[in-house]
């Protein structure tokens, strides 16, 4: 829930600042992780979450060469 909260805020930020199509804000089941950033459609990463879940989701982005803010 916290990370929900910093999420829901840069969303915000994004939305003020380019158009709609540039940043979309998905909150998915660690499951669907690794097809999502794998996805061509998915053109960079950023995650608000635990260190694991950092480290997990910055090897995926890499493995795909896509950009990751963690």
């Amino acid at each position: 829930p916290n990370t929900w909260g910093v999420s829901e805020f840069l969303t915000d930020l994004f939305r003020q600042a380019f158009p709609h199509a540039v940043y979309q804000e998905l909150r998915v089941d660690v499951p669907v992780i690794a097809r999502v950033i794998a996805d061509a459609r998915v053109h960079g990463v950023s995650l608000t979450g635990s260190r694991q879940a950092g480290a997990s989701v910055g090897e995926l982005a890499g493995r795909h060469l896509k950009p990751c803010v963690l």
